[in-house]
């Protein structure tokens, strides 16, 4: 397997990012899909959006599942496209094929809330750090 290599920088001054670049070897492997396109856009004040293109599909067509440090993204649309009783669609270039997309977030970011408008879904994320994992002034004894 083709590995990263860790910068000698990161081996002299840092602790336990071991994990990390295992994580991103893992995910370099995996097959990436353009469709459905999406952006991911920086909100400000540590909130973001992640905004994917699903024109043509309804609220019980896709599905959203938050578990850990990912999002899954599911499309689904059942039954043959573009008959509609005697209706017969002469040219389909509007993609109706289902799809999987996954995203993985930093540790932290959690989704707050989803919208469907315009064909557009909507998963506004924020980065929120516990109180625990702030930083702490540390006493000398």
């Amino acid at each position: 397997m083709n590995q990263l290599t860790i910068p000698k920088l990161l081996n002299t001054d840092s602790i336990g990012f071991e994990r990390f670049f295992d994580h991103w070897n893992q995910e370099a492997v995996l097959p990436r899909s353009n469709y459905p396109p999406h952006n991911i856009t920086d909100l400000g004040e540590n909130k973001f959006s992640l905004d994917l293109a699903v024109a043509g599909f309804s609220k019980d067509q896709l599905s959203i599942e938050h578990l850990d440090n990912k999002i899954v993204i599911r499309g689904n649309k059942s039954g043959p496209e573009g008959n509609n009783g005697d209706i017969k669609v002469l040219h389909q270039g509007i993609s109706s094929r289902g799809f999987i997309k996954t995203f993985t977030l930093a540790p932290d970011v959690k989704p707050t809330s989803v919208s469907l408008e315009n064909g557009i879904l909507s998963i506004k994320l924020v980065y929120d750090i516990p109180e625990e994992k702030k930083p702490k002034q540390l006493t000398i004894n």
